[in-house]
């Protein structure tokens, strides 16, 4: 019987000359999109079957804290 072993080993893969590249960088300018006020957020609302008109007009009120008639105008527009 001869013994042949499983497996050999054939030395360490050749390592490739390849050398990292940085990532680029850009930087941006901040922009002012002029929203007219200095609040830092904007309200989406989606006009769906989900929540009510009333879930709406709070929403608005607990966002923006204008009044309730506020909120209603800013609803129909």
């Amino acid at each position: 019987m001869i013994d042949i072993p499983l497996c050999s080993t054939f030395g360490a893969p050749a390592e490739p000359d390849v050398k990292p590249v940085p990532p680029e960088v850009e930087e941006l300018e901040e922009k002012d999109e002029g929203g007219g006020t200095d609040d830092p957020w904007f309200v989406i609302l989606f006009n769906d079957e989900v929540h009510t008109f009333e879930e709406v007009i709070g929403q608005l009120v607990k966002a923006t804290g204008c009044s309730r008639g506020e909120a209603e105008d800013m609803a129909w527009t």
